[in-house]
C-alpha cells in the first residue's frame, strides 16, 4: 500500500479480506444456538422397537449372590515399631502368611472367585506399605473386584 494516491491512469488493487475469522465466528455461533436450544418432550423421546435377543425371562439364570470378603488392615505394636493387626471376615490373623493362606484357600473354592467382592477397611493411621501389601496378596491370587472402605 502507498501513502500517496494512486496515479491517473493506474490500477489500483483491492486489497483481499481474510474471511477465516468471519467464518470462526459463524460456527461459534451456530454452535452456541445449538447447544441453548431447548427441544421440546417430543423430541426427546425416540420410538424404538427392538427385537429381543437372547434368553427370554422364563429361562434366564439369576446372578449369583453377592458374596463379601472384609479386610481390615488396623495398626497395632507400639509408636517406635508399630505392626499390623489383619482381620479377614471378623477373624483376626497373626500375620502376613496366615491372610495369604486364607486368602488362597478361599480363591480355591470352585467358582467364588470371580464373584466375591472385596471390601479392604484400611486404620487411618495403617501404613500405606501394609495396604499395598494388601492389595498385592489380593492381585496375586486372581481377586478382581476389590474396593475400599472409608
Amino acid at each position: 500500500m502507498s501513502l500517496f494516491p494512486p496515479k491517473a491512469g493506474s490500477r489500483v488493487k483491492l486489497s483481499e479480506m481474510n474471511m477465516t475469522p468471519l467464518i470462526d465466528c459463524v460456527f461459534l455461533l451456530v454452535l452456541f444456538f445449538m447447544v441453548g436450544m431447548q427441544f421440546k418432550q417430543e423430541d426427546r423421546q425416540l420410538e424404538a422397537r427392538l427385537r429381543a435377543i437372547g434368553p427370554t425371562k422364563d429361562t434366564e439364570v439369576p446372578p449369583p449372590p453377592v458374596v463379601e470378603l472384609h479386610v481390615e488392615i488396623l495398626r497395632g505394636g507400639t509408636a517406635p515399631a508399630p505392626a499390623p493387626r489383619l482381620v479377614v471376615d471378623g477373624i483376626p490373623r497373626r500375620d502376613w502368611a496366615a491372610v495369604e493362606d486364607y486368602l488362597r484357600r478361599y480363591a480355591q473354592l470352585s467358582g467364588v472367585k470371580s464373584s466375591v467382592q472385596v471390601i479392604v477397611a484400611p486404620a487411618d493411621n495403617a501404613v500405606h506399605a501394609w495396604v499395598m501389601k494388601a492389595l498385592d496378596l489380593l492381585k496375586q491370587h486372581g481377586y478382581e473386584k476389590v474396593s475400599f472402605k472409608r
